[in-house]
């Protein structure tokens, strides 16, 4: 059997050694990368909490894993679709279905313009996701 719990721990420690390693605000590429890593351990302790049966304890990590995504955003490098599509996965697998449509939204709205063919289905699935409410 599987020890869910053990693999929450470990990741909400990754996550707290990341905090305790996050650069100052001025070295935006470093930081920028720590938060994603940040945000990366929080999806895998929100992961290992849903497998857990801890629902709620998913959903806080989840949305911490949400808000270092975002948080990192800002001074990633172009092309960096990584961060909206863990915003999208980390909605999704809370249930937080509004929060998802939203952010699908969002995403769509940085359109870079160097998207490649790959990433063409990607935001084809992200217009079909955000406009699935209005079609109902």
């Amino acid at each position: 059997m599987i020890d869910w719990e053990a693999h929450a721990r470990r990741e909400e420690q990754r996550y707290r050694d990341g905090e305790d390693r996050l650069p100052a605000a001025d070295d935006h590429d470093a930081r920028q990368r720590q938060l994603t890593r940040m945000g990366n351990a929080a999806a895998g302790a929100a992961l290992a909490e849903l497998m857990g049966g801890n629902t709620d304890s998913a959903g806080e990590w989840f949305a911490t894993a949400v808000e270092r995504y975002r948080e990192s955003y800002e001074y990633a490098p172009p092309g960096s679709w990584g961060r909206p599509i863990g915003i999208l996965k980390a909605r999704i697998l809370a249930g937080d279905w509004g929060g998802a449509e939203a952010d699908a939204r969002w995403t769509l709205e940085q359109n870079p313009a160097d998207v490649s063919t790959s990433r063409s289905a990607t935001k084809r699935g992200l217009k079909s996701t955000s406009s699935a409410r209005d079609r109902a």
